[in-house]
């Protein structure tokens, strides 16, 4: 890869191995997979910092993005103006709904590990209530993910809240709590 110098800015040219200029066309869906991954371990690694802001941002921004285009579009209408609700229910329809096998899955970066990550952002930031949302959503990606579930049992589960079946060991799992 070249990095290139124009008036505008900054641009960058993809360049085969015969010297020419790559065509992205079909393989932009693994483009965007390899930068998926990549704002995923910048996020690791701002995490792992302490830097949690720049974190929560290299996670959020692209999928704020499209859900802003969507938006645009006529796709999304939010209702009652909770914009983070409505992100969270684009975020969890268009992962479970995808329009083909070639389309990314989630729009956070590694899916429910980034949503994890999210999760552990919000803790670490004494945001607690978002937490568990992300954790929550991390949970409905992949039910396994078993470092969302025992966060959200760190930080008292449904103890006090109004979706006790939301994190109920059997509809998470699909298994009986142990006795």
């Amino acid at each position: 890869m070249e990095w290139n110098a124009t008036n505008s800015g900054s641009r960058r040219n993809d360049v085969g191995s015969d010297g020419n200029d790559v065509t992205i066309g079909g393989a932009g869906i693994e483009l965007e997979r390899t930068r998926s991954s990549a704002r995923y371990l910048l996020a690791k690694c701002c995490f792992d910092l302490g830097n949690y802001g720049e974190a929560e941002e290299a996670l959020l921004k692209h999928a704020r993005e499209q859900f802003s285009k969507c938006i645009a579009r006529g796709e999304v209408k939010i209702r009652g103006g909770n914009r983070n609700e409505a992100m969270d229910a684009w975020i969890i329809y268009s992962s479970v709904n995808k329009t083909d096998d070639m389309s990314p899955s989630c729009p956070i970066p590694n899916g429910a590990a980034g949503l994890n990550l999210l999760g552990n952002i919000c803790r670490r930031s004494n945001r607690r209530h978002r937490a568990m949302e992300y954790y929550r959503l991390s949970l409905k990606l992949d039910p396994l993910m078993w470092t969302s579930y025992e966060a959200l049992c760190e930080l008292g589960g449904a103890e006090g809240s109004n979706v006790e079946e939301a994190d109920d060991p059997k509809s998470i799992f699909g298994v009986d709590a142990p006795l």
